[in-house]
């Protein structure tokens, strides 16, 4: 009875989040992440079973011990790979600027007071926010704006100090929801830079989480052309998707990208 009581505590857990989806469809985002680490949170629960019974009033202690050191374990092996980084040659920025704000000012000022990077890369661009941009128009002598760019995206924008060698803006995925910019920058001295953008649906949704998974899927191929063009490639953007989803995962290696999160060691 034991050791069935702590194998079925997260499998019974995610059953929760589903029936909850059904009812509460913007719970699908919670459902979404717990399916990716089910398999490793399973055989932790199963191993921590397996030892709890025999401690008998120590049971649960020991299944908490368990998952702190499989989370512990996870996180050692994270920050003690070794990682590859680009040099400093560029410092790039991405925001989000949220289509409900319709004033980005106290940004730009942030940026002019902390120091200009290479390169900034905005999503969810509208064209109530041209006005509040108008300051980096004039820090940034390189621009790409699209406000609005489709009727089914918030557009975006690219700000560049240093010379534009190639861009390209296109739409991707069911309706052009997703508004993509391709940009090749080159600093004085320096080998090229690609840089992609890209802002996917949000798991709120069974069909919205197929539609960003269609997504990932179908960027590979423009990263990967990108990538003939310039030393070093970075995607930006908002993918709506945890660093531990298997999804994310599988992304990365088909896209041979490396992520810059260092926690799940990714």
């Amino acid at each position: 009875y034991r050791i069935m009581k702590y194998i079925f505590t997260i499998p019974a857990l995610v059953c929760f989040v589903f029936l909850l989806s059904i009812i509460a469809p913007e719970a699908h985002w919670m459902l979404d992440n717990l399916s990716s680490f089910l398999p490793q949170a399973s055989l932790g629960a199963l191993a921590c079973a397996l030892i709890a019974p025999a401690l008998k009033a120590y049971g649960p202690a020991i299944v908490l011990a368990g998952y702190a050191a499989i989370f512990g374990y996870v996180s050692y092996n994270a920050h003690s790979t070794e990682q590859e980084s680009l040099t400093e040659d560029y410092t790039v920025l991405h925001w989000n600027a949220l289509y409900l704000n319709n004033d980005l000012s106290a940004f730009a000022e942030h940026v002019s007071d902390s120091g200009l990077p290479d390169l900034i890369q905005i999503q969810e661009f509208s064209l109530a926010h041209m006005q509040s941009v108008e300051s980096l128009t004039s820090l940034y002598p390189h621009y790409k704006l699209y406000p609005e760019a489709t009727a089914a995206s918030q557009g975006a924008a690219i700000f560049s100090k240093h010379p534009i060698t190639e861009h390209a803006a296109f739409a991707l995925g069911e309706n052009g929801y997703e508004f993509v910019l391709s940009t090749v920058i080159q600093k004085e001295g320096r080998a090229p830079l690609g840089v992609l953008s890209l802002h996917t649906k949000a798991p709120v949704d069974k069909n919205w989480i197929q539609a960003r998974n269609t997504s990932l899927h179908d960027i590979i191929p423009h990263l990967k052309s990108l990538k003939g063009k310039a030393e070093h490639t970075v995607l930006l953007g908002d993918l709506n998707i945890a660093p531990y989803s298997s999804v994310f995962k599988s992304f990365l290696k088909n896209a041979e990208l490396k992520a810059t999160t260092e926690l799940f060691s990714t």
